[in-house]
């Protein structure tokens, strides 16, 4: 135990991972709160549009996919220069789509509001939705130049500063309810993105270099396109109710889409501080195999970390929702359902694997059979059983997310102890060995 806990890697683990839950602890106050400040067709206008944030940034074209791999990954073999071009290349095409995703929100505010004259929170709506979208373009750059040990503990304190200022704009859901929420998802987004932007580990011009934009787009597009079809999942189980009940049942499941997001604060820390040491590690290396040791502690840690959150969930939920959200009490079992994918979590975390080995071929597989079954399941499941619908869908998301974590780990030991996946190794220069990687 002394030795893991003195383990650089868990040291950044804890730095980030208790950083990311404490805002994990803000928004989940801060989403109870809203529960019982706006009214389920609130809240469920307002769900129903978010949708439209997972559909709309196509243009991306896996550019920061490509990034997020290849700058740990050249750091592995020494090449710290050629990282910070591709940086650079990366920088000046995300400033770009954020300009355009902003220009094209406000189109679509007048033609929504003006042309077609449809009512101001649709037309707001739409307008925050674009604005998120444009912000988030930038934003996504700089999370994965966040690659370093020292760069997550900065990150981490910009984390909390972060959300105490969410916590003193949150008073704008209280006094203008939906627009409030409007504008406080807004701002939250816009801060913790300046805070980043301020201590960026890539200080570099802007340079609009195609070549390398080529390259990243083809190590990234297939990782995009296949996370960008894995990100709409998300969205089934709202398209589902929307389709059986509208918007307002869309905001009374919102109750377990916020249990879901809080459940999966662990393993996308996790997933974060682990992949760039892996794709290091195989950058170093060259051998596949080396990384399966990884895959089955992933999925034992989350497995043992999910069993208080389970527990806490099945016994919290009914009390809190019964006491301070009376209007709510059909989304307790559904609360309860959800909280048991986070025993099964592993699958969602080690398949950034794939990616790390360019096995697209496997991962398309993976991502199909994934959204076969996440669409399929639910679709079904309401189609044939009866009860609470909010429950179905829960049951049905959760007993997909179980048969996925096996096919996943099926998957991954076939792919790791492939002789295809072996590489060549050029001697890394010993001056330009990243010590922050070398420590993992």
């Amino acid at each position: 135990m002394k030795k893991l806990i003195k383990h650089p890697f868990f040291g950044t683990l804890a730095a980030y991972g208790s950083a990311t839950l404490f805002s994990a602890v803000v928004n989940m106050i801060t989403g109870v709160l809203m529960i019982g400040f706006l009214t389920p067709a609130e809240l469920g206008l307002w769900q129903s549009l978010s949708i439209l944030q997972l559909y709309v940034p196509f243009l991306e074209l896996g550019v920061n996919n490509g990034l997020n791999r290849e700058i740990p990954y050249l750091h592995g073999q020494g090449k710290e220069e050629e990282a910070r071009g591709y940086a650079s290349a990366a920088l000046t095409y995300s400033v770009m789509l954020s300009v355009f995703f902003a220009v094209i929100g406000v189109i679509t505010f007048c033609i929504s509001h003006f042309v077609l004259a449809k009512p101001l929170t649709l037309s707001l709506g739409l307008l925050t939705v674009f604005a998120i979208v444009s912000v988030n373009a930038y934003n996504r750059y700089l999370t994965v130049t966040f690659r370093s040990s020292s760069g997550f503990v900065q990150l981490s304190k910009r984390m909390y500063i972060n959300q105490a200022l969410t916590i003193l704009l949150f008073p704008l859901v209280y006094f203008f309810k939906y627009y409030g929420l409007l504008a406080y998802t807004l701002l939250t987004l816009v801060n913790i993105t300046v805070l980043m932007h301020l201590i960026r580990p890539f200080r570099i011009p802007f340079r609009f270099d195609v070549r390398r934009l080529l390259e990243l787009g083809k190590v990234g597009l297939p990782v995009y396109i296949l996370n960008y079809l894995r990100s709409l999942i998300s969205t089934f189980p709202r398209l589902i109710l929307i389709s059986s009940g509208g918007t307002v049942l869309v905001g009374l499941y919102t109750p377990a889409t916020a249990l879901a997001a809080a459940i999966s604060v662990f393993p996308n820390v996790f997933a974060n501080v682990l992949f760039p040491r892996l794709s290091y590690r195989y950058g170093k290396t060259g051998r596949p195999a080396d990384l399966w040791p990884a895959v089955w502690k992933i999925y034992l840690i989350l497995f043992l970390v999910g069993i208080p959150q389970v527990i806490a969930a099945y016994f919290l939920a009914p009390w809190v929702i019964q006491k301070y959200f009376p209007l709510y009490t059909s989304a307790i079992t559904a609360m309860q359902v959800m909280s048991l994918a986070i025993l099964v979590a592993g699958s969602g975390v080690s398949y950034n694997i794939y990616n790390i080995l360019k096995a697209y071929r496997w991962s398309s597989a993976f991502t199909f059979v994934e959204l076969g079954l996440s669409l399929l399941m639910p679709y079904l499941a309401v189609k044939f059983l009866s009860g609470n619908l909010l429950t179905i869908v829960a049951s049905a998301f959760v007993g997909t997310q179980v048969v996925l974590a096996f096919f996943n780990l099926l998957l991954l030991r076939r792919v790791l102890f492939s002789d295809r996946f072996i590489i060549a190794q050029d001697p890394v220069p010993v001056s330009q060995n990243p010590t922050e990687y070398a420590q993992t």
